[in-house]
C-alpha cells in the first residue's frame, strides 16, 4: 500500500460510517439490515468482503450494491 491507496473521508456530523461484511449473496437479509439501521444515502457504507458466494442471490446482491449511491468496497 502506498499513499495513492489511502482515501481520506470527511463525514458530516449527523451521518454515519457503516461497516459490514459477510453478506454472502443474501440480498434479503442485507436489505433488512440496512432498513433496521435506517441507512440513508448520506451515510458512508463500507463493505469489507464476502459479498457473494454461498447465497442464492449473488447477482442481485451485486446489482443492488452498485445501485446504492455511496459505498466503498474494500479488498
Amino acid at each position: 500500500m502506498d499513499a495513492k491507496d489511502i482515501l481520506t473521508l470527511s463525514l458530516k456530523d449527523k451521518y454515519r460510517m457503516i461497516v459490514i461484511s459477510d453478506i454472502h449473496g443474501n440480498l434479503s437479509l442485507f436489505r433488512e439490515l440496512l432498513a433496521e439501521i435506517d441507512y440513508c444515502k448520506d451515510d458512508s457504507l463500507f463493505i469489507l468482503g464476502d459479498i457473494i458466494e454461498k447465497g442464492i442471490e449473488n447477482t442481485a446482491t451485486l446489482a443492488y450494491i452498485y445501485e446504492l449511491d455511496k459505498y466503498f468496497l474494500c479488498k
